[in-house]
């Protein structure tokens, strides 16, 4: 999947869920209800081009839990839904997080 896909994908399926462009590497950025960078940061994850024809699904809040940087390749929509719904409830359920935000 492309990160124009995926964000597409995310887009129809997660309605309070806030996307971003993202340059150098080029991609989007998902946040849960409102965009906030930093340490109270509501970054769900990101899609970025690896610059070789694939994409790169980055896992932020299991990457902020774990304090190591967890990247992962997606192989189907469901795969996709499976991860993102589990970010979305760590960072719900670890960060303070509401959907609203």
């Amino acid at each position: 999947m492309t990160p124009d896909e995926i964000k597409r994908y995310i887009q129809a399926n997660f309605r309070t869920i806030v996307a971003r462009p993202r340059n150098n590497p080029d991609g989007w950025a998902f946040f849960c209800g409102e965009v906030r960078r930093g340490p109270r940061s509501t970054r769900i994850a990101r899609a970025l081009d690896d610059g070789h024809g694939g994409t790169r699904f980055k896992l932020s809040v299991t990457s902020r839990l774990t304090d190591r940087n967890v990247v992962c390749k997606l192989t189907s929509e469901e795969q996709l839904r499976e991860l993102f719904e589990e970010e979305l409830r760590l960072g719900l359920e670890h960060l303070g997080w509401s959907e609203q935000n």
